[in-house]
């Protein structure tokens, strides 16, 4: 009885959750660093003092800028692009279904690309 129940569980598992979702979940972090360290980066709703770490969603693109005195403020686009755990679904087609649904609705196909962002700021002439 108690190896039907553990199955039953591991099917629900599997039918109520994507791929993705269980994986890596709804957001990613994004480390940003620069050359000079300590200007501010910013996505519009959260700043960081570089080098800094930034946590997305992985739903949408993201601009990020970079600004200090002294030097021309940067901006890097950070793209969505779908995941390869996406693919997990699909290698299960029935419960696989159901798992993508769950996975774009709560945004987890996606990636972000680039991971990691190094930018050198170029000083200001006068």
């Amino acid at each position: 009885m108690k190896i039907v129940n553990l199955l039953m569980l591991v099917v629900y598992c599997v039918v109520a959750t994507g791929c993705a979702t269980v994986i890596h979940g709804r957001k990613q972090e994004i480390a940003v660093a620069t050359n000079p360290p300590d200007a501010t980066i910013s996505d519009g709703k959260t700043t960081v003092q570089s080098p800094g770490k930034l946590i997305l969603d992985r739903n949408k693109d993201h601009m990020i800028t970079i600004t200090k005195p002294g030097f021309y403020p940067e901006t890097v686009r950070v793209s969505h692009v779908i995941s390869g755990a996406v693919f997990g679904n699909i290698a299960f087609w029935t419960f696989g279904l159901i798992g993508w649904g769950v996975d774009a609705i709560s945004g987890a196909q996606w990636r972000l690309e680039p991971e990691t962002v190094n930018v050198t700021l170029h000083p200001e002439t006068k």
